[in-house]
C-alpha cells in the first residue's frame, strides 16, 4: 500500500475499498472476454472473423499472424488475474482498520469503563493502577495550567494547557521510547530551556492538525496508550480564585502563591463549554474517580461546568474520591478529608461520592519533617465523614524522597469496588 493510501486508511477507515473492488471486477471482466476469445479462435466464428478484420484495419496490415489473438488473449487473462489479486489485497487492507475499530468498540462495550477526573502528578498513579486492572480508562484532564513550559506555550500559541495532558498520556503509554521522549526537558541557556519535549510535540501537532483534541488523539496513537486522554474543554480558559478576604487573582499558577485561604475558584470568562467527548465518556462510565491532585487547580476546574456535574449526579456509575496524602500550601493548608469534600460540594452543589479512599500508611518522621518545611501536613481523616463510605488502606509509598500513592495498592483497593470479572495483571514500568 502506498504511503498516501496508508495514511488515508488510518485517518478514514475503509477509504478506497470501492475503487479496489471495482478494479477486481474489471479484472474479472477482462478474464471473461479473454476466455471467450480463446474459445472463438478455435471455432473461427463470424464474430471472431469480424474482430480480426477490424484489428487488421487498425494496424493497417494485410493479415495478422494466426498466433496474435491467442497470445493477446492469454496476456489479457494474466493482466486480469493480476488486477483481481491486487484489488482483493487492497480491499482487505482497506477493511482492516474498520475491523479493528469494531473490535475496539466491542471491547469498550463489554469492558469495565472508568473515568478519572483530574490532572498532573495526582492522576498519574490512578491511571497506572487502571492499567494494572486492564479496564477501559479515560482521563478527563484540566487544561487551565498557566505556569512553566506549559504557560509559555499556551500564551504564545493561544492553545489549552498541555502539561497535565502530557503526564496522563505518559501514564497510559505502552511505548518506552515515547515515555522517555515525552518526559525529556531541555536544559541550558537556550530559548528551549525549561521546555518539556512533550509540551512542544503537542503544540506542534495542534498547529499542524488545527485542532487541540485531534492533536491529543494523534499523539495518543503514536504513544500506543491503553486508554483515552480527553481535555475537559477545548477553550483556552483562565482559572481565577477569590480568597476569603475578598481579593482575587488570575492564573492557575498564581493561585497558591498568595498563601491566603481560598473561598472559591472560577473561570474568566465565566463560562467554558465542556468538550462533547467528556460528556459521552461520563455518561458511559461504570466508575468515576476524582482525585488525588491539587484540589482547586486540578480537580475543581472540570467540576465548575454544570453539564459535567449534572451527568455525574445522574449517572449510575460508582463515584469515588481519592484523598491526597498531604496538604498543599496555598491551596489546602490545614485541610482534612472532609474539608476537601465540602469544597467540592460548595463548587458543584452536591456531595455525590459513594466511596472515599484515604491512605492510612505510616510515614517516617524524616519525611514528615521534610514536608513540614514546605508547610505541608498530613491530611487528617475527621469524624464528620460517613464511615460507611470511608475506605482506609495502606496506599502510600516513598519515591525519591517524595510521597505518592502506590499504583499497585490503589489497584487492589479499586478492584474491590469492581465486578469479579476484572482481574489484576502485571504492568512493566
Amino acid at each position: 500500500m502506498r504511503r498516501k493510501d496508508l495514511l488515508e486508511s488510518v485517518a478514514r477507515p475503509g477509504v478506497g475499498f470501492k475503487r479496489w473492488f471495482i478494479l477486481s471486477l474489471v479484472g474479472a471482466g477482462i478474464i471473461f472476454i479473454s476466455l471467450i476469445s480463446i474459445d472463438l479462435v478455435h471455432n473461427q466464428s463470424y464474430l471472431i472473423k469480424s474482430i480480426l478484420e477490424i484489428l487488421q484495419r487498425i494496424f493497417d496490415s494485410p493479415a495478422l499472424p494466426h498466433w496474435f489473438l491467442p497470445v493477446f488473449s492469454w496476456i489479457s487473462m494474466i493482466i486480469g488475474f493480476s488486477m483481481i489479486i491486487y484489488g482483493a489485497i487492497q480491499s482487505v487492507n482497506s477493511l482492516i482498520p474498520i475491523i479493528s475499530n469494531i473490535k475496539r468498540s466491542d471491547s469498550r462495550k463489554n469492558g469495565y469503563k472508568v473515568v478519572v477526573i483530574g490532572g498532573g502528578s495526582g492522576t498519574f498513579p490512578v491511571l497506572k493502577a487502571l492499567r494494572i486492572l486492564n479496564v477501559n480508562a479515560t482521563a478527563i484532564v484540566t487544561v487551565a495550567d498557566s505556569g512553566g513550559s506549559t504557560g509559555v506555550i499556551r500564551d504564545e500559541m493561544n492553545i489549552p494547557a498541555t502539561g497535565d495532558i502530557r503526564r496522563c498520556l505518559i501514564a497510559l503509554s505502552d511505548s518506552p521510547i515515547f515515555d522517555k521522549i515525552m518526559r525529556y526537558r531541555f536544559q541550558g541557556n537556550g530559548s528551549l530551556n525549561g521546555h518539556s519535549m512533550g509540551n512542544l510535540v503537542l503544540a506542534g501537532l495542534t498547529d499542524t492538525e488545527g485542532d487541540f483534541a485531534e492533536a491529543v488523539f494523534k499523539l495518543s496513537q503514536l504513544m500506543a496508550t491503553r486508554g483515552r486522554v480527553i481535555p475537559f474543554s477545548l477553550e483556552n480558559v483562565s482559572l481565577c480564585a477569590k480568597y476569603e478576604d475578598g481579593s482575587t487573582v488570575k492564573g492557575e499558577a498564581n493561585i497558591p502563591k498568595t498563601g491566603k485561604r481560598i473561598d472559591r475558584v472560577f473561570f474568566n470568562p465565566p463560562y467554558a463549554k465542556p468538550y462533547v467527548r467528556v460528556l459521552e465518556a461520563l455518561s458511559d462510565a461504570d466508575m468515576i474517580i476524582i482525585g488525588p491532585g491539587s484540589l482547586y487547580t486540578s480537580l475543581m476546574p472540570a467540576l465548575l461546568l454544570s453539564p459535567i456535574v449534572d451527568i455525574i449526579l445522574n449517572t449510575n456509575a460508582t463515584k469515588i474520591f481519592i484523598s491526597n496524602i498531604m496538604t498543599q500550601h496555598g491551596e489546602t493548608d490545614g485541610f482534612s478529608v472532609n474539608d476537601h469534600i465540602e469544597a467540592i460540594k460548595k463548587h458543584s452543589g452536591a456531595d455525590f461520592f459513594d466511596k472515599i479512599i484515604v491512605s492510612n500508611s505510616d510515614i517516617a518522621q524524616d519525611i514528615i519533617q521534610k514536608y513540614r518545611k514546605l508547610k505541608s501536613t498530613r491530611v487528617s481523616t475527621d469524624v464528620d465523614i460517613d464511615r460507611e463510605r470511608l475506605i482506609n488502606a495502606d496506599l502510600t509509598e516513598v519515591y525519591k524522597g517524595t510521597l505518592r500513592h502506590s499504583e499497585t495498592a490503589l489497584a487492589r483497593v479499586l478492584k474491590t469496588l469492581m465486578p469479579t470479572s476484572v482481574k489484576l495483571q502485571k504492568v512493566e514500568h
